[in-house]
């Protein structure tokens, strides 16, 4: 199975960093998770609209939005699921 370098976008990472240890734990397993290509296992979903080009995937009310390019999983974005497609 593939592996992917992951980069946060350093908004994702300041909202990431605001999180109780609880939320913020379980993003970080999710993460590695989808570092090393387990898509299936986190009910990644691609996106349509003006989202089309990025994949998501939750955790709990959060969403984590991401894009590939190449062997990179880039994260754009973190968020509430309400807050996020404003």
């Amino acid at each position: 199975m593939k592996s992917y370098k992951i980069r946060i976008h350093k908004k994702a990472f300041s909202y990431l960093k605001k999180l109780g240890s609880d939320e913020k734990e379980r993003i970080k397993r999710k993460l590695e998770i989808l570092s090393e290509g387990k898509f299936k296992k986190l009910s990644v979903l691609k996106m349509s609209g003006e989202w089309e080009g990025y994949l998501r995937f939750r955790v709990g009310k959060y969403r984590v939005i991401f894009r590939i390019i190449d062997d990179t999983i880039y994260v754009d974005y973190i968020g509430a699921r309400g807050d996020i497609y404003k």
